[in-house]
């Protein structure tokens, strides 16, 4: 591997976050109150450390291959964490002053989407802080390397390496030939999905600065909220409405709305996968509704109002944006159970969600029904295809190894955590937060249901959790590839 490279390109990203740092100092033209040198240190901070990197280096020539594409992607999610969470240490927030691994914790669920947080009283932090949470969601909802590549495009060829590290989900098709316009393409659809998301929630009552903050979450299917309550506390029917079909369209592959912006409708409405997308959520919806409104605890709510919370729930948990308008944990355990199928499962590939993808799924389907047929008729040639198109044993191999290692990762993880937090937690719960952070999700379920936050679990245990929210977002094989020998190797 050229660990030129590596350093070369991490200095210009520690460069280009220096600068991102300063956007919160914009809120200062609107007299919003606060401490803004926490963000001027932290940007310089990191500028210094890019400039003494990239002078470290000198003048290279890149070479990229896929070990320089994972290197680069995992240690850059890595450092831009930490340095995203400077501000949380630098600024100064009195009573609810972070510590290290809290700020860390905090910053790597902001850039991954996962939502989780250690915040008990989010409404006390100051607007610049609250600000700095949602924009690293929906710098991490697309990607940052991935807006590192469509706004300079100079790595050429190589680029395509990092769009493929970065970019969640098993198919990475090249809208252009040059990754840097297919980097473009799909950051301009989430520009404008942000602002027709930022209008509609302003127009059905939100602030212009809760407007903002929550069309960042929203579109990058975080769940990061200014309020303690999350989207409950705005008794607003309307802007549940709004909130959920914008976390429905999140969760489906941007690539899709390409294609249908080209006016390649139908190649939008065959898609296998966005069928068993809307399949999965619509069954989802209907059956909880169903089984909530025969429970006591919804009998004072009327029929669309049951929808609309099943509706609102499903479609937060499913596409990992973690928002809350209610606490599952009172529903029937079938509903519960149903939420945690749909964490594991997720949203669509090359989309912002987490989880296994549906794409994932929906071959492993039909890998159970092909291998079940060839049981019955050896001889038989039975080729496996989405959208008509033949996938290849490769790819087959790939997915089915992917799924092997997102449950063997779960259950590794959560023996670590048992063993840290079973005096003090129960399995269902410890379970739940190993899933909720390798799906990024957020919430979990029981003692870590969506009206709870992470901060009573001990240090050790955040980095774990942290780990897997890194692990969830790159796809867990550009992470575990860093772990093979071979991959240090000149």
């Amino acid at each position: 591997m050229h660990f030129a490279t590596v350093t070369h390109v991490l200095g210009h990203l520690l460069i280009f976050l220096s600068v991102i740092l300063l956007v919160p100092l914009a809120l200062m033209a609107y007299g919003m109150p606060g401490d803004y040198m926490g963000f001027v240190y932290s940007s310089l901070l990191c500028l210094t450390t890019g400039l003494l990197i990239r002078w470290r280096t000198g003048k290279v020539e890149l070479h990229f291959s896929p070990k320089e594409g994972f290197a680069i992607v995992t240690l850059a999610w890595t450092t831009l964490a930490f340095f995203s969470s400077l501000p949380y240490l630098l600024t100064d927030l009195g009573e609810n002053s972070f510590t290290l691994v809290d700020a860390y914790f905090e910053a790597i669920s902001g850039l991954s989407t996962t939502g989780a947080t250690i915040l008990v009283d989010i409404e006390a932090l100051p607007r610049p802080i609250l600000f700095w949470r949602s924009l690293t969601q929906w710098l991490g909802g697309m990607g940052v390397v991935v807006l590192f590549l469509a706004i300079l495009p100079a790595l050429g060829a190589g680029g395509f390496q990092l769009f493929r590290a970065e970019v969640p989900g098993p198919t990475k098709d090249k809208l252009s030939p040059k990754i840097g316009n297919t980097a473009k393409k799909l950051w301009l659809i989430y520009l404008i999905m942000s602002v027709i998301c930022f209008f509609c929630l302003h127009f059905f009552g939100m602030s212009w600065f809760d407007s903002l903050c929550h069309t960042f979450t929203t579109i990058a299917t975080g769940g990061f909220s200014t309020l303690n309550a999350s989207i409950a506390g705005f008794h607003n029917w309307k802007i549940d409405l709004v909130i959920t079909i914008f976390m429905f369209l999140s969760g489906c592959n941007f690539i899709l709305f390409v294609h249908f912006a080209a006016g390649r409708w139908l190649t939008v409405f065959r898609n296998e996968e966005l069928r068993f997308y809307a399949f999965s959520t619509g069954a989802a919806i209907v059956i909880i509704s169903i089984f909530n409104s025969l429970e006591e605890h919804h009998q004072h709510m009327g029929g669309g109002e049951i929808l609309l919370d099943a509706a609102f729930k499903v479609v937060s948990i499913i596409t990992s944006t973690g928002f809350a308008t209610s606490d599952y944990d009172y529903w029937p355990l079938i509903c519960q159970f149903i939420i945690l199928m749909l964490m594991i499962m997720g949203a669509c590939a090359g989309s912002t969600s987490g989880g296994m993808k549906v794409f994932r799924v929906l071959v492993g389907f039909k890998v159970a029904i092909r291998e079940v047929g060839q049981l019955l008729n050896p001889r038989a040639v039975l080729p496996l295809k989405i959208d008509g198109e033949h996938i290849s044993n490769s790819l087959t191999h790939v997915i089915i190894g992917f799924i092997s290692i997102f449950f063997l990762v779960i259950g590794l993880f959560t023996l670590l955590v048992v063993a840290l937090e079973g005096d003090r937690y129960n399995m269902m719960s410890l379970i739940s937060i190993c899933i909720s952070a390798l799906s990024n999700i957020g919430p979990g379920l029981d003692q870590f249901g969506p009206t709870d936050n992470y901060s009573p679990l001990r240090d050790s245990t955040k980095l774990i959790l942290s780990f897997m929210m890194l692990l969830g977002r790159l796809e867990l094989y550009s992470v575990l590839v860093m772990f093979h020998p071979r991959m240090w190797k000149s």
